[in-house]
C-alpha cells in the first residue's frame, strides 16, 4: 500500500512540476504592458501557479505520509 502512496504522490508532484513549468512559461511570455487583456491572463496564470504549488506540497505530504508508514511497519517488524 505504501508503494502505491509513493509512487500516486510522486506522479503528483511531476504533474504540479509540469503545471509549473508551463505556467511560467505563459508567464515569461505574457506581453502585459501592450495587451490590456493579458492582464488578465496573467491574474489566471498566478492562480494557476499557486495551485500548482499547493498540488506539489499536497502529493509531498502524500509522500512523506507513505514514507512515515513504511519506517512504522519496519520498526513493528524488528
Amino acid at each position: 500500500m505504501s508503494d502505491v502512496s509513493i509512487g500516486i504522490g510522486t506522479s503528483g508532484i511531476q504533474a504540479g512540476i509540469t503545471r509549473v513549468e508551463r505556467v511560467a512559461k505563459d508567464i515569461a511570455s505574457a506581453d502585459q504592458f501592450n495587451d490590456l487583456d493579458s492582464n488578465v491572463n496573467l491574474a489566471e496564470s498566478l492562480i494557476e501557479l499557486k495551485t500548482a504549488q499547493n498540488e506539489v506540497k499536497a502529493n509531498t505530504k502524500v509522500v512523506e505520509a507513505a514514507i512515515k508508514n513504511q519506517e512504522s511497519i519496519i520498526d513493528i517488524m524488528v
